[in-house]
């Protein structure tokens, strides 16, 4: 049976899907041709970040980080066998990794770095640069790291705490989402709760090259926000977990290996 995938991540020359058993796929580029790529690990991987061709890094269970250096995949020892690590992301060399109280900033091509046990469980990471930093913790707050000041952003205020994933396009236009069709919006002044179009659970949300947004359910949805409101853009017959936008490309993956491309201006693709 094939195993689920959990993250997606890409950029133009490379997207990169990872899942259930360290299954690591590639894609060259924004052609639906699947590579199965040699996997250091059985363990499963639950988050990819791809910085160029060249450089990757996953994420997952038993403390697993791997890097990609162009050629193959390698582990690398950043955690102990014990931590669940559920979120990557990176810029300017400094690679943020997020997990069950655990927080690791990892600067392979400098000094610096530091592995930090914390209260809150990392469930997401993203940013618009190394000043910009963007953390979703699992007890209602969101922490923006901004140059040297480490700020905790209450949810509270939304309708609940219950939120799986965060992305965006700009520091004043971030999203959340999560269970039972939440999701919440940061306009640089604070969080709303935005309305969407599902009942269902949204596990994925990722900005848009145009300055919209994306965003998948455990029930197979593609939800896309234009500005003005949540509408569905497209089903599949297999809940998604993971989307990411690549030049103009909706790229999703999820239950039973399913790997989807979605091309707005003309429809589905895949």
């Amino acid at each position: 049976m094939p195993q689920n995938l959990l993250g997606i991540h890409g950029v133009v020359g490379l997207i990169c899907v990872v899942g259930e058993g360290g299954k690591i796929l590639h894609f060259a580029g924004d052609l639906y041709e699947p590579r199965e790529v040699l996997s250091p690990t059985e363990n499963t991987l639950r988050a990819v970040w791809i910085d160029s061709p060249q450089s990757a890094w996953a994420v997952g269970d038993g403390g697993t980080v791997l890097h990609w250096d162009g050629r193959l995949w390698h582990p690398v020892a950043l955690a102990s066998k014990h931590d669940a690590l559920l979120s990557v992301w990176g810029c300017g060399g400094d690679i943020w990794i997020g997990g069950a109280h655990r927080l690791i900033l990892h600067r392979p091509y400098s000094v610096g770095g530091m592995l930090v046990s914390t209260q809150h469980t990392v469930k997401g990471i993203w940013g618009t640069g190394k000043n910009d930093v963007w953390l979703l913790a699992n007890d209602a707050t969101v922490i923006h790291i901004g140059g040297d000041k480490y700020q905790q952003v209450p949810i509270s205020t939304l309708a609940s705490d219950r939120y799986n994933a965060i992305g965006g396009n700009t520091s004043e236009d971030v999203f959340i989402v999560g269970d039972k069709g939440l999701m919440g919006r940061w306009d640089g002044a604070g969080w709303t709760d935005l309305p969407t179009c599902t009942g269902e659970n949204l596990n994925a949300v990722c900005g848009g090259d145009a300055g919209d947004a994306w965003a998948v359910t455990s029930r197979g949805e593609l939800l896309h926000y234009g500005g003005i409101g949540w509408e569905t853009a497209a089903v599949v017959l297999a809940g998604l977990n993971g989307v990411y936008m690549v030049d103009g490309v909706v790229w999703c993956c999820g239950k039973r290996g399913i790997v989807v491309q979605h091309l707005p201006e003309q429809g589905d693709g895949g």
